[in-house]
């Protein structure tokens, strides 16, 4: 759906629609949605992380609530 399209269906202006997407940091794009390969996080635990550290949770409880190492893997 374009943005004109999801301003329509909203109900809202053009550019306040615009200015949604710019602030929710665009829309996702569809590879960005396949399985993580190896290392990578997927969307869905980057999205927990997020959560958790706006939650005001430790780095170390979001990791063992994943099931994931608190540990940087790229030190």
């Amino acid at each position: 759906m374009s943005t004109y399209e999801a301003a329509e269906a909203a109900g809202v202006a053009y550019h306040s629609a615009r200015r949604w997407f710019h602030q929710a940091g665009g829309v996702i794009p569809a590879y960005a949605r396949e399985q993580p390969r190896g290392r990578y996080l997927s969307m869905e635990e980057r999205e927990e992380i997020f959560a958790g550290v706006e939650g005001g949770e430790t780095i170390r409880a979001i990791a063992l609530r994943l099931g994931q190492s608190a540990v940087d893997r790229h030190a």
